[in-house]
């Protein structure tokens, strides 16, 4: 008799075990997936800083010009072409959004390059005045 009660206390110890690590994993594996966003993301404010740059030196080139298009960058001032397109998953990429006919003396507030990829509704832009940051999809202004 005592044997079966130190069966069923074993038992419900074990169960209460499994109970707590399946509430531990539930928590555990949703902030997992939050974190492959913001990795990402942070990756394509480096690449937007990096073509920003080049446009920024293509423009003290160019009477304070930015560039015609992205690929008027290429291979003077960029020398990856992979620069130019989102890192996704797979094989599918899609080309940086560029907006054209900015200078150097154009508003700071307007858009010159936005990542083609949008994370949890945002997206990565870049600034004619030289910032780059993630914005609501709606508080995008595009020229």
């Amino acid at each position: 008799m005592e044997h079966e009660t130190k069966l069923q206390s074993n038992l419900a110890r074990a169960w209460i075990a499994l109970i707590l690590l399946g509430l531990g994993v539930m928590f555990v594996i949703p902030m997992l997936n939050l974190k492959a966003p913001r990795a990402e993301a942070t990756i394509a404010i480096n690449q937007l800083q990096i073509l920003f740059r080049a446009c920024r030196t293509y423009a003290a080139d160019h009477e304070g010009n930015f560039p015609p298009t992205l690929g008027a960058l290429y291979p003077d001032y960029v020398p990856n072409l992979d620069l130019f397109f989102s890192k996704e998953e797979g094989n599918r990429k899609r080309i940086v959004i560029y907006h054209p006919g900015l200078t150097e003396i154009s508003p700071g507030g307007l858009p010159l390059l936005e990542y083609p990829v949008r994370y949890r509704g945002k997206r990565v832009i870049a600034h004619c005045g030289g910032y780059v940051k993630l914005v609501v999809d709606e508080n995008v202004s595009i020229p």
